[in-house]
């Protein structure tokens, strides 16, 4: 067995062991897990997250894009349920495993992911010589409730608590702000129970 392999085969078993199943969305070289979660602090919505172990052949910056694209929509055409947007969002990590990447390579994986309407895209270089983790780490602002629990993904998909991941390098403002935000929603959730509650009592 490869490095790349056996790499693939323990972040799976993690991913397993923390609630991810495994599931096929018909991405060649490619091991694929998802799971749901639900939070209030993300304005009430549910977020389906697929994760792609992939151990490509030769790869460069245009083939990583490739991957990652076909990895969302593959991720996509998967979700089922409400249409995105509907309380629902869709991140799908597409995790490259190289034995060592080029300097493009590295610059490519580092930059900030692009926008989409109900889904977020992340891509992740791992290099099993070196266990180098090349991902962006900024903040996202689009998306930014998300942020943290995406990062965490990121940590459990490496093992690694201290590996690059998203909001890594940000100072937290994304972050910052999505709080605020997620307080005063809840806020404004209370206040009509709490105006309802007062209407049926009269």
């Amino acid at each position: 067995m490869s490095a790349e392999s056996a790499w693939v085969r323990a972040a799976a078993e993690r991913l397993r062991g923390a609630g991810y199943r495994d599931t096929s969305l018909h991405v060649p070289e490619a091991t694929a897990l998802r799971r749901a979660d639900f939070r209030v602090s993300w304005f009430l919505t549910r977020l389906h997250t697929f994760v792609l172990l992939v151990t490509p052949g030769p790869l460069d910056v245009r083939r990583a894009a490739e991957l990652v694209a076909e990895g969302v929509g593959a991720a996509k055409r998967a979700k089922g349920g409400l249409p995105l947007g509907f309380q629902t969002g869709l991140a799908a990590l597409t995790v490259v495993v190289v034995d060592e990447a080029t300097d493009d390579l590295r610059a490519w994986f580092a930059l900030r992911p692009a926008k989409m309407f109900g889904a977020f895209p992340l891509a992740l270089l791992v290099e099993t010589s070196t266990g180098r983790v090349t991902t962006y780490t900024g903040d996202v602002y689009w998306g930014s409730a998300y942020q943290s629990f995406l990062a965490e993904q990121q940590h459990l998909v490496t093992g690694d608590a201290g590996s690059a991941a998203l909001g890594g390098a940000g100072g937290g403002r994304g972050q910052a702000i999505t709080t605020v935000y997620a307080v005063v929603f809840v806020l404004a959730i209370l206040m009509a129970f709490a105006m309802l509650v007062l209407l049926l009592v009269r």
